[in-house]
């Protein structure tokens, strides 16, 4: 990376996704990069900060026990759903069963 290209520094910089890549462009020493990772290393350190991290944090669990909770409930209604279909249709074979019975027996007593 050169070190007096600062656009590329920059993208560098915002595309850094850990601590050893930040240090590296910091290790170039370039005042307004340097300054730009301390802000960066303060903010992230700060109890607002952290206190947000936090309340994110909830939410996504939040979120996704909500979206769990859905899907059970879903997947239940649907069994529900599924296990009064079964009922009918084990009724209606049963009235079956019962008529063909009637009409053996209607038929035995014709002979």
């Amino acid at each position: 990376m050169d070190k007096d290209d600062l656009k590329l520094l920059l993208i560098n910089l915002f595309k850094s996704e850990t601590d050893e890549r930040l240090k590296e462009i910091y290790d170039l020493e370039v005042d307004i990069i340097m300054e730009a990772i301390d802000a960066f290393y303060e903010t992230v350190s700060s109890k607002e900060f952290k206190e947000l991290e936090r309340l994110r944090l909830k939410a996504q669990q939040d979120e996704f026990f909500a979206l769990y909770e859905a899907r059970s409930e879903g997947q239940k209604e649907e069994r529900e759903k599924w296990q009064g279909v079964v009922s009918e249709k084990n009724m209606e074979l049963s009235r079956q069963a019962a008529l063909i019975e009637e009409l053996k027996k209607q038929l035995a007593e014709k002979k």
